[in-house]
């Protein structure tokens, strides 16, 4: 039984004896400055948590309502917290049945602090936070008179730039957050950003600064960068940006520079790598917007880097080896789009969209080889490679693949659609189910179905259309996943409404969201192929 007289040192020690990992904030709890913030009777277990409001502001609930987990019963059960009982008593009958605890003795509030944040780490309960929201964003131009002329010229539109992509680099405790916002429309000044201290009127919606500086976001000159879908920061302090040198994609679409691949050290946010992608390397109609990054060396020199980039219109995949600075062209029958799964209805939004390859999550490096996942927009499967498949550039000479069955795509399908997605380091994959806006995990060890696929998260407001997901890596050498949605069903639908948030960026520590889940699982389950089950090798006629 934890004393009354119990001093907040105290508390903390018991609690940390209780969890390992000290919790963050009880979700209906804005702060905790000290044990006698939290007033809480009453919990109701085994309903779904409520959609998180867009309103930063709205009130809490009156009571906690944990999401069902594995601990928990099914079963809806009251328990009314009045009574001063020892821990490993209350946590059994919390956790074990539904009994009901109700007695006349009074619990204090030291005693509650203790046994509210017992329930929540039991419970293992963990949701993406959100940490940015925009209507519309703005930047950290060189002057008002600078951001006045470009408003009064069309260069600076303020509802037509959209973010789509986020990246996060960490190194001896400095942060710098990375935001793409493509040239989809007019009027976007600047395409690869970063997170400013400076805010506009509003905490949540910081001002974005251009990446490295104005200078490089010139439109129409090719020595600068034109237009970023998707970047990537390497285990070695660089960012990598694949530059699709078109604008106004979401107009009629001008290819006005190169496609090329940029490395900059962020350290010092100097270019160190300029690759052109050659022409034999593309299509006529080639979009580049994803960009997967492969470190063979990463303890090392870091020399030995590949980078794989998605073709999402010309359906196919190009290899960059940066060693020896060349790159070639990879086809396979799974970067198309499937015809049943190019009709998308999101959220009330509905169009037809056949973009072939896009999401692509780079598997942890075990050695010798690594594998790339893969699926197109339009599909419900997923796909994957190993790299070293990919690496080898006599597979696909003169436009041809001949290792086929190298490239395997799963039996079974997600119920809908997915954009972006990530491999942490423990081989689980993260995506976003567009049509149902929850963020899921799969544990790519055991079989790709619908029930070994774990829903973490799902919020109609916060999660519509994840178009960027990323993984980061504290100084403590602890995950974050990071997600940026943006609403993009309402670009394609002419709906958006800049008066309403559009534009989010939320993220967790990873060890949190999945605890307790089939994705914290660490066994194998390969098939005697090797292979992960539920996935199959289709051959098509080349």
């Amino acid at each position: 039984m934890v004393d009354e007289t119990a001093n907040d040192g105290e508390i903390e020690t018991a609690i940390t004896a209780l969890c390992p990992v000290v919790p963050s904030p009880i979700r209906g709890v804005d702060s905790v400055t000290s044990p006698t913030d939290i007033v809480c009777t009453e919990f109701s277990v085994g309903e779904p948590p409520t959609a998180r409001s867009r309103d930063s502001t709205q009130a809490p609930p009156p009571s906690l309502k944990p999401s069902p987990h594995p601990f928990t019963s099914r079963s809806r059960s009251m328990i009314v917290v009045s009574s001063v009982k020892p821990l490993k008593e209350i946590s059994h009958n919390f956790l074990g049945t539904s009994s009901e605890l109700n007695t006349n003795t009074a619990m204090s509030p030291p005693e509650m602090l203790v046994v509210l944040l017992l329930f929540h780490c039991a419970l293992g309960i963990q949701k993406l936070d959100l940490l940015y929201q925009w209507k519309g964003v703005d930047f950290v131009f060189p002057s008002k008179t600078t951001k006045e002329a470009m408003l009064r010229s069309g260069y600076y539109i303020q509802d037509n730039p959209i973010p789509l992509d986020v990246d996060v680099w960490n190194q001896d405790g400095e942060e710098k957050v990375f935001v793409t916002l493509p040239r989809f429309k007019p009027g976007t000044p600047a395409t690869l950003t970063t997170i400013s201290t400076k805010r506009n009127g509003d905490n949540m919606s910081p001002l974005l600064v251009p990446y490295p500086d104005w200078s490089w976001h010139r439109e129409g000159v090719c020595d600068g960068i034109t237009s970023v879908f998707r970047v990537q920061v390497d285990a070695c302090g660089r960012l990598w940006v694949i530059d699709t040198g078109m604008v106004d994609i979401l107009v009629k679409g001008r290819q006005i520079c190169p496609h090329q691949i940029l490395v900059f050290d962020i350290r010092t946010s100097k270019l160190v790598t300029r690759y052109r992608i050659p022409e034999e390397d593309l299509k006529s109609n080639s979009v580049l917007p994803t960009i997967a990054v492969d470190i063979r060396d990463a303890d090392g020199k870091c020399r030995d880097a590949f980078a794989y980039v998605a073709d999402v219109t010309g359906f196919g995949l190009i290899v960059y080896d940066a060693r020896h600075n060349r790159s070639w062209r990879v086809t396979s029958n799974y970067f198309y789009p499937y015809p049943v799964s190019g009709y998308f209805d999101l959220n009330g939004e509905t169009f037809d969209l056949m973009d072939g390859v896009l999401g692509l999550g780079m598997g942890p490096n075990k050695g010798d080889d690594t594998k790339l996942y893969f699926h197109s927009l339009a599909s419900v499967r997923e796909s994957w490679v190993l790299t070293s498949v990919l690496r080898n550039s006599s597979n696909f000479k003169g436009g041809l693949n001949v290792v086929p069955r190298k490239f395997h795509v799963s039996a079974e399908e997600r119920s809908s659609q997915t954009a972006a997605v990530v491999v942490d380091e423990n081989e689980i994959l993260f995506f976003n189910l567009l049509k149902s806006n929850t963020l899921d995990c799969w544990n790519t060890r055991k079989t790709y179905t619908k029930s070994n696929f774990v829903e973490l998260d799902r919020d109609d407001d916060l999660l519509q259309f994840a178009s960027g997901m990323k993984i980061s890596k504290g100084k403590d050498g602890r995950q974050k996943l990071w997600a940026l949605t943006c609403r993009f069903q309402k670009h394609m639908t002419g709906t958006i409404n800049p008066r309403e948030v559009n534009y989010r960026i939320l993220s967790a520590p990873v060890d949190q969201l999945v605890r307790g889940t089939a994705c914290e699982a660490k066994s194998s389950s390969l098939t005697s192929s090797g292979r992960p089950g539920g996935y199959r090798p289709i051959v098509f006629e080349q």
